[in-house]
């Protein structure tokens, strides 16, 4: 899960899920919050009510069970496509 702001759009769906047993993954780069403190507490939250907590190319990674079949291929696009967006 993302959402727009990380303490109030990513948090508390996130949770929410989690306490009704879902597997929740927090992608914590796609999400953000005016400040660092606001980020870290609601990272906290989320850990406590056991939402876990990636980024966006470890959740592309997890996907790619074979690089080297076609939805692997797709998926490392994905992947250096990220990797170069963040340097600009």
């Amino acid at each position: 899960m993302a959402g727009v702001t990380t303490g109030v759009c990513l948090a508390p769906p996130a949770i929410s899920a989690s306490e009704e047993g879902f597997e929740v993954f927090g992608i914590v780069d796609a999400s953000g919050s005016p400040t660092a403190l606001t980020d870290e507490m609601a990272f906290r939250r989320m850990e406590r009510a056991g939402v876990e907590l990636t980024t966006a190319s470890a959740l592309i990674s997890e996907l790619a069970v074979n690089w080297a079949s076609e939805d692997g291929a797709k998926l490392m696009q994905i992947l250096v496509e990220e990797i170069m967006g963040a340097g600009h």
